[in-house]
């Protein structure tokens, strides 16, 4: 199945061809990258035409600022597209190697696909954020606008996009785009939805990296994918995700045995004895 990767981009020039290249350094090398240009700055255009000289897979729409996210500016990419499968990647993020190689097979039975998302932290700490969209509960948290699924892990066939009743368009102000956009699938009932358990994606919050230089963003990035370019980095990476799973679960178990403490109910003793 090729992949269509989109790859929205206004404001971040420099971190925008270090999230470019994790996406062509995927191990599922069927791809191609879209660059979708919403008023970009001079900084990203010059990366973005740097990568089209690169790599023939990567193309560049050098939009104007549209109205919203340049919402429309996605629509029209997609339009064009060449893939079955549609993935997207924030221009601030990165893709661990495997990301397309664990969702697309996912995609041939699921309409739209969540990834497993771990946000680094600024000290370099990490904390994933985990979800499952099989089941209904799930569903219906994202539909109350509890998203626990950045841009960089969604992903979706092109052919249920077609069939949607409503296609990418300004969000609505009082909406976040992105959940705004998901929920568009979830709220379908005719939508198969999943999520994929194997982390595979590196968020970079910005709302935390204020203050920090586009120069050190970029940097605080390369770091990263350098340690991705090299098998004992990339399996120390994994070790730390799932370290972070580990303490989440700890956390999570130690928070339900108080609750029902607080009803007045005593945890389940682990053993019969």
């Amino acid at each position: 199945m090729k992949a269509t990767v989109l790859i929205p981009s206004h404001s971040n020039g420099r971190t925008l061809e270090v999230s470019t290249a994790s996406a062509l350094a995927q191990t599922h090398a069927d791809l191609e990258v879209i660059i979708v240009g919403d008023g970009i700055s001079d900084e990203g255009r010059e990366a973005a035409f740097a990568m089209v000289s690169r790599d023939a897979r990567v193309r560049f729409r050098d939009n104007p600022k549209g109205e919203r996210h340049g919402e429309l500016h996605r629509h029209q990419a997609l339009e064009e597209a060449q893939g079955e499968a549609i993935f997207y990647l924030s221009d601030d993020d990165l893709w661990l190697p495997w990301h397309l190689e664990v969702l697309i097979p996912i995609l041939s039975r699921a309409d739209f696909v969540g990834g497993t998302v771990t946000r680094v932290r600024r000290d370099g700490s990490l904390d994933s954020l985990a979800h499952d969209l099989s089941i209904p509960r799930a569903r219906r948290l994202f539909l109350r606008g509890a998203n626990r699924l950045p841009l960089s892990g969604a992903a979706h066939r092109l052919d249920s996009y077609v069939r949607r009743s409503t296609h990418w368009h300004p969000t609505p102000l009082d909406m976040a785009t992105d959940l705004y956009f998901f929920n568009g699938f979830l709220a379908d009932s005719a939508m198969r939805a999943a999520s994929c358990g194997r982390a595979s994606v590196l968020s970079f919050p910005s709302r935390e990296r204020r203050g920090m230089t586009s120069r050190e963003r970029s940097d605080e990035l390369r770091a990263w994918l350098s340690r991705m370019s090299d098998p004992t980095g990339v399996a120390e990476i994994e070790a730390d995700v799932q370290a972070s799973w580990q303490r989440i679960a700890m956390k999570e178990g130690m928070r339900a045995q108080q609750l029902m403490l607080q009803r007045g109910r005593r945890p389940r003793a682990d053993s019969d004895a």
